[in-house]
């Protein structure tokens, strides 16, 4: 058979193509993994990574030092004085004969403001969002002639209002002699988070202000009209004027800014008002109105007992005991009856009365004490009638000698403070449910100065509007309220289908713990045991109540056998790691409102709530 010929470019073809691979994959290896042929350009120049931080560096040097050695752009202004001097310069006109001796000229009194001859509505601003306090305390009140103690869940709503705004405002709307700030009781209204977590408008409902504080009734300013004129009628402008001066009084206005927070608080959490201020700046503003007349106290009084908040928490005082309560009771009642007089107050006339009153309605107090009680009932009751005869005779000129003497000079009122504080109290017992959550908003209300007056406004109508009121406030931020009662699984009876409970109760200012309860499904969360707390009378030492521990939950399935994995803390970069899967046993419950919970044995043991909690220890035996 005869050999093919085959070219020798045919022979060494196959070579040369696999020749010229190789060097191009060699070069491709020296440009891409052996030199560092990356480069961006950099402005003018191109850099790679070996020398683009040197390169940025440099720049940014370059940078700064031109920032530094720049000259600002700056802008002359054109003048504009000669204009200026013209626009101001008097018209010039002949003189005019004089025609009789010039007088000194007659001062004009609205002259910084002039008031409107005609004006709309004052508006008042809204206030910012609302600061709050809360807590859990244990307070004595007096129920059906009773003192009770009683838990309560309080929260504190408060605001800064700015009186300098207000007041320059008033002057230019009304003139003035219309500068000073009278106000009305704020309103405050809160809603709670639903199941799902939202919140809605809808559900915004009134707050009940308590501890409030007492301020004359409001009546209905009436109007009539004669001809084209508007009036106001005789009997309701007296009933106004009236108001007016109640309401203005230092005291009272003291009160309806910042009330007080009950005084008999006993035990649980300590009342702090909202952090909008420093204490140093809430005692000035109370000296303002507790010394309108005099300058500045040097130690402002600390009418909250705040003053060591900051400091370690003391122990509880200890309770008084009935007879404490009624002897107290009957030396506060002249001092009251006294300051009444004093300040021509008939709300604190009647609250010595309603002291005394109790007294009388106590099953402690002695034939003594209610004879006492009695004859200061009288004495309050006399009081009222004479500060009512005092106000509809229109009462001694203020600084007058009640003898019959001259007036005292009066002292000049100190300028009022740039801003007051003002909150409500949301403490009334069981207006707050444990374990919610709740936002809260608040509007103000200032004393209308042209009430009564229709010819002062553009629509005569808002003559009978008492009080301007502001728009709502933004929500305050979410306030949980504690919880006063938990419960948790501890142990297990597979034999009879049942899960052991332990309750925790916050109980008369403690909390205190149940033994283990039984449960089946179907059951309801509720038991009533004796467990230690602190006697009523001497809270140092121990006494057995019954009490109610429960829960808003029925069992409503169980499971022996709930797959679990225990989470654990971990050396990875998570910090958590799981254990193996074990079974546990699981309870499902459903609660009044239809939303189900589902609770673990093995998460529940050591639950980090229920290390949290400080339970009540009674104290050893002497």
């Amino acid at each position: 058979m005869a050999k093919q010929l085959v070219s020798p470019i045919e022979r060494h073809l196959e070579k040369g193509v696999v020749g010229l691979a190789g060097l191009i994959l060699v070069g491709a290896i020296a440009r891409y993994l052996v030199t560092t042929p990356n480069q961006i350009e950099l402005g003018q120049e191109s850099v790679t990574p070996a020398t683009i931080d040197a390169k940025l560096a440099q720049k940014a040097a370059d940078v700064r030092s031109r920032m530094q050695t720049a000259q600002p752009k700056t802008v002359v202004p054109e003048p504009l004085f000669n204009e200026f001097a013209k626009s101001v310069a008097p018209v010039e006109r002949n003189p005019l004969p004089l025609a009789v001796a010039l007088h000194p000229e007659v001062p004009i009194i609205d002259k910084a403001y002039v008031a409107k001859q005609q004006t709309a509505l004052m508006k008042i601003d809204a206030p910012g969002k609302p600061a709050v306090s809360h807590g859990r305390s244990t307070v004595n009140l007096v129920q059906a002639g009773a003192v009770r103690r009683t838990a309560v869940d309080w929260a504190t709503i408060g605001a800064v209002f700015d009186i300098k705004a207000h007041s320059d405002r008033q002057r230019r709307e009304y003139g003035a002699t219309k500068a000073d700030v009278i106000f009305g009781k704020p309103e405050a209204q809160r809603r709670a988070r639903r199941p799902d977590g939202s919140w809605n408008d809808s559900d915004w409902n009134s707050v009940d202000h308590w501890p409030s504080s007492e301020v004359p009734r409001e009546d209905p300013i009436v109007l009539t009209i004669a001809g084209d004129r508007h009036m106001v009628e005789p009997e309701s402008e007296k009933r106004l004027l009236k108001y007016t001066v109640d309401l203005r009084t230092s005291r009272l206005q003291l009160e309806i800014l910042r009330p007080l927070f009950v005084q008999s608080l006993l035990n649980g959490d300590r009342w702090l008002p909202p952090p909008l201020v420093s204490k140093l700046d809430l005692w000035k503003q109370d000296d303002e109105f507790l010394n309108p007349d005099n300058p500045p106290a040097a130690q402002p009084v600390d009418r909250y007992g705040i003053a060591d908040a900051d400091e370690k928490p003391k122990e509880p005082p200890k309770a008084m005991t009935p007879a404490d309560q009624i002897r107290q009771a009957l030396e506060d009642v002249p001092k009251i009856i006294a300051k009444a007089r004093q300040n021509r107050s008939e709300n604190e006339a009647r609250e010595a009365y309603n002291k005394a009153a109790e007294v009388m309605q106590t099953r402690e107090a002695t034939a003594s004490d209610r004879s006492r009680a009695e004859k200061l009932m009288k004495d309050a009751e006399q009081a009222e009638r004479d500060i009512k005869r005092e106000l509809l005779a229109g009462g001694p000129a203020p600084g007058a000698d009640r003898a019959g003497g001259a007036a005292a000079p009066v002292k000049p009122r100190r300028d009022p403070l740039p801003a007051q504080v003002t909150w409500v109290h949301d403490a009334r017992p069981g207006s707050l449910v444990s374990g919610k959550t709740y936002q809260y908003r608040l509007r103000y209300r200032v004393l209308n100065p042209g009430a009564g007056r229709p010819e002062k406004f553009e629509n005569p109508e808002n003559a009978a509007v008492l009080f301007l009121t502001s728009d709502w406030s933004p929500p305050s931020d979410p306030v949980t309220i504690t919880p006063s009662s938990y419960y948790f699984l501890a142990s297990e009876d597979k034999g009879k289908e049942q899960i052991l409970v332990e309750f925790y109760r916050w109980f008369e200012g403690v909390w205190v713990k149940s033994s283990r309860v039984r449960f089946g499904i179907g059951n309801a969360m509720a038991e009533e045991q004796r467990v230690a707390a602190p006697d009523l009378l001497d809270a140092s030492k121990a006494d057995n109540p019954m009490v109610r521990f429960e829960a808003d939950a029925v069992v409503l399935d169980v499971d022996f056998l709930r797959n679990h994995r225990e989470r654990k803390a971990g050396n990875s970069p998570r910090g958590v790691r799981f254990a193996p899967p074990s079974a546990t046993t699981a309870a499902v419950f459903l609660d009044s409102s239809g939303a189900l919970e589902e609770r673990v044995w093995a998460v529940d043991k050591d639950h980090p709530t229920k290390k949290s909690i400080e339970l009540y220890k009674p104290p050893r035996n002497p």
